[in-house]
């Protein structure tokens, strides 16, 4: 699949607070490397995974961060991230 750059502003994602010592390694992380792992998001530029990444480039002020654009439903979408919550 290829990864398109987006811009971060068009992204819809969910605003969450996540364990500050998490956020705080993974946003050192991108400020020193960068976003490696593109986000996956569907048509209308919902998050599938990688919610914390775009959240971080937001405050970051990144304006365009590497996106895969997959063609799947809100419910396929709730359900994956249903699966990923119970995998943590």
């Amino acid at each position: 699949m290829p990864v398109e750059f987006i811009e971060t502003k068009k992204l819809i994602w969910e605003k969450r607070n996540y364990p500050t010592e998490y956020y705080q390694k993974l946003f050192d992380h991108i400020r020193e490397h960068g976003i490696l792992c593109p986000v996956m998001i569907n048509k209308e530029y919902k998050i599938i995974d990688g919610n914390v990444r775009v959240q971080i480039a937001y405050n970051m002020e990144i304006p365009k961060i590497p996106c895969i654009i997959m063609d799947v439903s809100d419910a396929i979408i709730a359900e994956y991230r249903t699966m990923k919550s119970q995998s943590h």
